[in-house]
């Protein structure tokens, strides 16, 4: 909403601009205490203010969307205007039946995001809370295949790239798998680490859990124990690899 686009739109056609102010710093205060909504989501009265302001988002998302798609069209009819006075009494009409609507349309947004602005106090919500991440355990490369079903196409996608003979010297590359949450971005990773193809050509590998902080030390620690199989290790892929080679399947069903 402050993109110079929009601000732009705005000026021209003399609109509020105090309300694009006033959205700015509303948003602002609610997005501080998103994370301890968040964290706070169970509680019925917070989940129906997620809701609410979800919903709210959702309208100013499609009011952003109307004016920067009709705003192209308004710049170049104004430029018309100035060029032929036949044109100029033609799309006054026009262009005043639409932009009228869009002033309502944001006051309406606003309205609603000052009232949720002052429920977050009334619900407790607290700026920072929440920013304690949750601990992730780390990811091992065991994966169970037979449970798993699909994605055949992107781990040869994957495999198809690691084997290319594109890579150029000693240049190291990286294959990103990207998603959300669940969709199984590391089942996949595991799938085309185990296959045999993989372990044919690559002599040397290392599964590490970059996880959410990136410890430079650690990592690096970690991908020396794998690739040298050092004896006492606290690299959780390297001990249940072990684990796996020495009892069998039993160990990795239990751990997986």
């Amino acid at each position: 909403m402050a993109s110079r686009e929009v601000l732009d739109f705005f000026s021209r056609w003399k609109l509020n601009t105090e309300s694009l102010k006033k959205l700015r710093t509303t948003l602002l205060y609610i997005n501080a205490v998103l994370n301890d909504a968040e964290e706070k989501v169970k509680n019925p009265a917070v989940k129906e203010w997620v809701n609410e302001l979800k919903d709210t988002a959702y309208h100013a998302q499609d009011l952003l969307d109307e004016i920067t798609t009709v705003a192209p069209r308004y710049k170049l009819e104004a430029e018309l205007e100035m060029c032929r006075s036949k044109v100029r009494s033609l799309n006054l009409t026009s262009l005043s039946f639409s932009y009228q609507g869009i002033e309502p349309k944001l006051e309406k947004i606003l309205g609603r995001l000052e009232f949720l602005a002052k429920e977050r106090d009334i619900l407790g919500l607290k700026e920072g809370g929440g920013e304690k991440p949750s601990r992730k355990w780390p990811t091992t490369s065991l994966v169970e295949e037979s449970s798993v079903y699909g994605r055949d196409d992107d781990k040869d996608a994957i495999i198809k790239l690691l084997l290319s003979n594109d890579r150029s010297g000693d240049s190291t590359s990286v294959i990103p798998i990207v998603g959300m949450g669940g969709v199984g971005k590391t089942t996949l990773a595991q799938l085309v680490y185990n296959k045999k193809l993989v372990t044919d050509i690559f002599e040397v590998r290392a599964w590490v859990c970059v996880s959410q902080e990136y410890d430079v030390l650690r990592i690096t620690k970690s991908i020396l124990e794998a690739v040298s199989s050092t004896g006492d290790s606290d690299n959780l892929d390297l001990l249940q690899v072990r684990l796996n080679e020495s009892y069998g399947k039993e160990i990795s069903d239990c751990v997986g």
